[in-house]
């Protein structure tokens, strides 16, 4: 294969030498077309974000007239000889497909900035103004992002099409770096329009509509990041919110799962004995936040005899992005919270001042709800896009969930990427959940390490390698804070983990250890992942290890000559930052071509190490390391190229 490969390479090293300088000519037209192509469009999205629309739009318009020379330039004759060569055929039609993908991409720019410029106000139309949100903004956008989406569909799929094998490395590596964009591109593009559609039905732009909302904590662990303390109903009508009063989630009425089913079987036999015994608080151990959500609307329906429209559960991280920008808020009965104390208030000082068996229901609702409002009501006074950055960021990292009863709106949803849906992406994946075990807060102490090692193994297998390291450090806190004790077997400060790891569908078990000892964890399937549980106890001050080896047949596509690793990490939320170290092992006689930033790229290997965020995707395209030298070699066998 290798000397196939080689001599196809040499008869296109010696077309280029003869065709000499018409070729060399060639070649620099299409870098400095493409080179001034990225430039624009960087520029473009810069003068987008900051609210300059003509700008913006200017700047794609020109970024698609270069990726339009650049692609022009290679219908050069003399390319046309060089591409009689399969070679150089495959390397110059992937750049070509690439400068039309582009192209198509930068026009869809323009459309996007054109149509936001038609709007009263521009971006600024889209930040809530005196407590009402955009249902109109919303509205006028439909048509400029449907014309929008396909352009950037059709770019994907170009690029997607093009051949990955027989590359030159700068032509692989292009192709590896612009796949990925464009495809999160074209997501993002899909769930604009999405949300265009079916967001202000959700807003109340056709008739009121309500929702159950909770206010979590993610001092007790849940699935989708906290326990869900208290509660209200959320009344939106016509992009204005009112909440009634807010109640303990303890308060509703327990019942059996007769009463409410689970909504699986599979859901069944993960949570049984908690979220289908009725309890609210319980809802949602499930880390997919639909399904949770489902939970929580069949059992106030059933308790209250209302079907709801949807669900809302908010965090305190989310009310600290809100108060960066809205300042502070003042509360009954609490004073003053700002974006440098609100976490604290509603995880610890709420729970110490309220005594043994104190609920901090008002004081959760109060500040809940009092931030919102304030946010809401002082946007017209600030800058409109930090707004909608910290309403998409909130929500794009967990910390606002929205659920609708509504199909179509749901879609929309999870289309947009912010309904708290528990992924199940192509490629390896792996996640890590911990409900809290107890009715203590002791998550406020306890860290959690995640490491996770590959071995990308022959025809595509992966064996991996995971840990999980738990540690308490609740010691002498107990008696300051009501959060970290417990009662019955349970001492103060003592947690109950209840951990479950979730691998990329197909995935075989070999082996699983706590704490150095073999084990057998409980073996469930959700979301179409195999997921692995265990119940850790730790007590104050000590450590657990979950170890846990595994075999995925087919985790990353490819040959031996170049082959692509793509992984998703999916996080939880917790009080303490979570870490993640990644260590990507390559097949050995390969090289890295391309590689998520972010990544380090060492001898033989990629990893990462650092803070784990919500969802987090990583990409490593690899080559045939002779090939790879040989194209670094190129300048000393034919200097004048």
């Amino acid at each position: 294969m290798l000397l196939g490969i080689f001599a196809l390479l040499l008869i296109a090293l010696i077309a280029l030498a003869a065709l000499g300088d018409a070729v060399r000519s060639t070649l620099r037209t299409v870098q400095v077309e493409t080179s001034r192509a990225r430039e624009q469009a960087d520029l473009g999205r810069v003068l987008l974000l900051s609210g300059d629309l003509t700008g913006a739009a200017a700047a794609f318009d020109d970024s698609a007239g270069s990726f339009t020379r650049a692609r022009a330039a290679l219908d050069d004759p003399a390319i046309d000889v060089v591409r009689r060569v399969q070679l150089a055929d495959e390397n110059v039609e992937t750049v070509a497909a690439l400068a039309e993908a582009g192209r198509l991409t930068a026009r869809a720019g323009v459309v996007i900035a054109e149509g936001l410029a038609d709007i009263a106000g521009g971006t600024s139309a889209f930040a809530p103004r005196d407590g009402q949100l955009p249902i109109d903004a919303l509205v006028a956008m439909r048509a400029p992002l449907a014309k929008a989406e396909p352009m950037i569909g059709d770019a994907a799929a170009r690029a997607a099409r093009t051949p990955s094998g027989l590359l030159l490395p700068p032509v692989a590596e292009a192709r590896a770096s612009l796949l990925p964009q464009l495809e999160e591109l074209a997501h993002s593009v899909a769930g604009g329009r999405a949300l265009a559609e079916q967001l202000p039905d959700f807003l109340g732009a056709s008739g009121g509509r309500r929702y159950f909302f909770g206010a979590s904590t993610p001092a007790q662990s849940r699935g989708t990041g906290g326990a869900i303390g208290s509660y209200a109903i959320l009344t939106v009508d016509d992009g204005r919110l009112s909440f009634s009063e807010f109640n303990p989630a303890q308060s509703l009425p327990e019942g059996s799962s007769e009463a409410v089913p689970a909504p699986s079987a599979a859901h069944a036999k993960l949570y049984e004995g908690a979220a289908d015994a009725g309890l609210f608080s319980n809802a949602n151990l499930t880390p997919d936040f639909p399904t949770a959500a489902t939970v929580l609307e069949a059992r106030y329906q059933r308790v209250s005899g209302e079907r709801l429209d949807g669900s809302v559960v908010v965090d305190p991280f989310a009310l600290r992005a809100m108060l960066v920008l809205a300042g502070h808020a003042t509360v009954p009965g609490v004073g003053k919270v700002d974006a440098g104390n609100v976490v604290d208030v509603i995880t610890q000082e709420s729970y110490g001042s309220l005594g043994e068996g104190g609920r901090p229901t008002q004081v959760f609702g109060g500040i809940f709800s009092g931030v919102l409002q304030r946010f809401l009501d002082s946007s017209s006074q600030r800058n409109p896009v930090a707004t909608m950055r910290v309403l998409s960021s909130v929500a794009g990292e967990g910390h606002l969930l929205l659920h609708a009863a509504d199909p179509g709106v749901q879609s929309a949803l999870e289309a947009a990427g912010i309904a708290g849906r528990l992924l199940n992406p192509r490629g390896d994946y792996v996640s890590v959940i911990v409900n809290n075990g107890t009715d203590n807060r002791t998550d406020l102490y306890t860290d959690r390490d995640i490491s996770y090692e590959v071995d990308l193994a022959e025809a595509g297998a992966v064996h991996a390698t995971a840990t999980v390291k738990l540690r308490g450090d609740a010691e002498g806190r107990g008696e300051r804070n009501l959060a970290v004790r417990a009662g019955g077997s349970i001492a103060t400060g003592e947690s109950v983990s209840i951990t479950s790891l979730y691998a990329a569908e197909g995935a075989e078990l070999n082996n699983y250890a706590l704490d150095g000892a073999e084990s057998d964890p409980a073996v469930g399937a959700e979301g179409g992942h195999p997921v692995w549980t265990d119940a850790v106890r730790l007590r104050q001050g000590e450590a657990a290890e979950l170890a846990y080896r595994w075999r995925l047949a087919d985790g990353w596509s490819g040959d031996a000559e170049q082959g692509s690793y793509r992984l998703t990490v999916q996080g939880q939320t917790s009080l303490l930052p979570t870490t993640l170290a990644l260590a990507v092992n390559l097949p050995p006689g390969v090289e890295v071509i391309s590689a998520t930033p972010g990544l380090e790229v060492g001898d033989g290997r990629v990893t990462y190490d650092g803070p784990l965020r919500e969802q987090m995707r990583f990409q490593v395209t690899f080559g045939n390391t002779a090939v790879a030298r040989t194209w670094d070699r190129l300048p000393q066998l034919f200097p004048r190229m």
